[in-house]
């Protein structure tokens, strides 16, 4: 989940940036000169090319040579061997994301005389559906039917296919999360939970240091919290079992970011991410003595946007402060870009939320003209 300060703080940078000069990038799809000097490399990877002298380049993902040498992405992201164009544009500050089996749903945050709202468009392109109007959304969950979104003072839901939108609850909330029938979400204190149906949110624990993230799955709630002082950076990540009124502690670290759950009971594993020194990290909840680094660690101060997503099997995690979207198997190797978006040409463009759906990425940009994208995982 796109948590709120990590957003805000991005939409402040948007603003700060886009008042400098800067050199206006290439054209996308332009081409350098790449004659492949294979005297100097060994022979490349599966997937991979050796470029102008450069060695067994990820095509995929390298907006400098996406899809073959020398092919320049410009402006464009690159994903799936392909420079991306986007499926909806022109959207103002898109703050989170959701795919929705045939759907892909984003919501907006809005900016001064441009309202935000909750759209929806099919995954493999079309029409895009206006399905609220509604400023300042922070979080967005979906289910197989209902969006539900954390707007201005309400946690809200409508229907995918469209329809008339509904207060689920009053109030202030941040991250969100859908578990059975629930809704559950974060305050500046306490994990809630209200019917998805509406009603008033009761407390189902009250969290210190502050609740930073969120994650439900079959009855078990795992956060990530966040001292910020002066004096302290430390953070935890905890999690309460099914049933259960304590919660375990499973790391403490200086600022935890995006926590996950990925399956339930004692099959069930913690994922998240370690902001300051970026590190991904997996937590069997069975065997926490088996907790491991599946990516970054060590020095590796790359920042990442504190996304995270899995399938069957990888796990999906945003860094180079939102640049790029990496996956590392679940089982463990090395890791690997699925979207890249250059720095040097796109010292604005940041990459705000993503969603994994079955064969394909999908990532909300940055900014007061952003766009949404689809990029192929292979």
């Amino acid at each position: 989940m796109l948590r709120a300060r990590f957003l805000l703080a991005t939409l402040a940078s948007f603003v700060a940036c886009s008042t400098s000069e800067s050199t206006p990038p290439p054209d996308a799809g332009s081409s350098k000169d790449a004659a492949a000097d294979a005297s100097a490399c060994d022979e490349p990877d599966e997937g991979r090319m050796n470029c102008g002298g450069e060695c067994n380049v990820e095509v995929r993902a390298d907006p400098m040579n996406c899809g073959g040498c020398g092919v320049v992405c410009g402006s464009k992201p690159c994903g799936g061997g392909a420079c991306i164009d986007p499926i909806a544009a022109h959207q103002v500050l898109p703050s989170a994301i959701a795919f929705a089996g045939s759907n892909v749903v984003w919501a907006t945050f809005g900016a001064s005389g441009k309202p935000g709202g909750v759209h929806a468009i099919p995954a493999t392109g079309g029409t895009i559906v206006e399905l609220a109007k509604v400023n300042k959304v922070r979080a967005l969950a979906v289910d197989a039917s209902n969006a539900f979104y954390a707007g201005a003072g309400a946690i809200s839901r409508v229907a995918i296919a469209g329809g008339t939108p509904n207060d689920v609850a009053s109030g202030s909330f941040a991250s969100i999360a859908l578990d059975g029938d629930d809704v559950f979400a974060l305050t500046d204190t306490d994990v809630v939970r209200v019917p998805k149906v509406g009603g008033t949110p009761s407390s189902v624990a009250t969290i210190s240091p502050a609740p930073y993230s969120l994650s439900v799955l079959g009855g078990a709630i795992v956060v990530s919290t966040q001292e910020e002082s002066s004096t302290s950076t430390m953070g935890y990540v905890r999690r309460r079992a099914p049933g259960a009124s304590l919660f375990d502690e499973l790391a403490k670290l200086p600022k935890p970011g995006n926590v996950l759950i990925d399956g339930t009971g004692d099959d069930s594993v913690v994922y998240f991410v370690e902001r300051d020194r970026f590190s991904l990290r997996q937590v069997p909840v069975a065997r926490p003595s088996e907790a491991k680094v599946l990516a970054g660690g060590g020095d590796d101060k790359s920042r990442g946007a504190e996304l995270l997503a899995v399938d069957s099997e990888y796990v999906y995690f945003a860094r180079d402060r939102g640049h790029t979207i990496w996956r590392v198997a679940k089982s463990g190797g090395s890791a690997a870009r699925v979207v890249d978006i250059d720095a040097n040409a796109n010292a604005t463009f940041q990459i705000v939320a993503f969603a994994v759906g079955t064969s394909d990425v999908f990532f909300v940009t940055s900014g007061e003209d952003a766009a949404v994208y689809r990029a192929a995982k292979e």
